[in-house]
């Protein structure tokens, strides 16, 4: 239940209308993520790291990040190599001929791949991790939008464009996100700013109830959640309490 805050309780109100925050036209761009299945699309060197020492002996579990794009189908390998990370490839072929360590069941994400590695030599070892696997390109040139034609009419178009997001990939999340963002914006915002007797139990987020018009026998109140509160205290007990209209 909503704490009311009636003309007893405060010493202030303001409601002004935001005009400038009206926005009538949304634009979401999706990126539907596709995976080549041609075989020479495949990279085997998508991610090369620099080289790590192991002991003889030693079991490491190692956390690699690729690079900007995300990648599936992901093969890691670990190679035997000198200390500033060269590994022998057969100069005919340009494959890698050196020894690989092994590599246990290891998780692999879009983003980067968690390795336990283990080094079964009798001596130290430098070490490098290569991994390889598609790259998971996003198409650019679609979007879904939602837009108001009442406000568009009575304000013109005005329009908001989303930055690109790869992690938006479906037509369904995209008009989710579109129909939400619409919803907070296609109407004049009134928020509400009170200066109020102190209530010590009022916090960030809860709801209040407030008047917002009570003229010429007309008497209608709003409910609110708090984003901004002041505590002042100069003999007295006040607060400055700035509330987000829920509609």
């Amino acid at each position: 239940m909503a704490y009311f805050i009636g003309r007893d309780n405060y010493f202030k109100r303001l409601q002004p209308a935001k005009t400038e925050e009206i926005i009538n036209l949304i634009q979401v761009p999706i990126l539907p993520l596709t995976v080549p299945v041609i075989p020479e699309d495949f990279d085997d060197e998508l991610y090369k790291g620099s080289p790590i020492l192991f002991s003889a002996g030693e079991i490491k579990t190692i956390i690699i990040e690729y690079s900007d794009v995300p990648l599936k189908d992901v093969v890691a390998h670990a190679y035997l190599s000198d200390v500033k990370g060269l590994i022998e490839r057969d100069e005919t072929i340009g494959e890698v001929t050196n020894a690989e360590l092994t590599i246990y069941p290891s998780t692999y994400y879009a983003w980067g791949a968690s390795l336990t590695i283990d080094n079964s030599e009798s001596s130290e070892q430098y070490v490098v991790i290569m991994a390889g696997g598609y790259e998971v390109k996003g198409k650019a040139n679609e979007f879904v939008s939602a837009q108001d034609d009442e406000s568009i009419v009575e304000n013109g178009v005005l329009k908001k464009k989303i930055k690109k997001n790869h992690l938006i990939q479906s037509r369904t999340l995209g008009q989710s996100i579109a129909d939400t963002l619409l919803n907070s914006f296609s109407l004049v915002r009134k928020d509400v700013r009170l200066v109020a007797r102190g209530n010590l139990c009022l916090r960030l987020m809860h709801e209040i109830e407030t008047i917002e018009y009570d003229r010429d026998g007309i008497y209608t109140t709003g409910d609110f959640y708090l984003y901004k509160l002041e505590s002042i205290y100069d003999g007295t007990f006040k607060q400055n309490l700035n509330g987000r209209k829920i509609e």
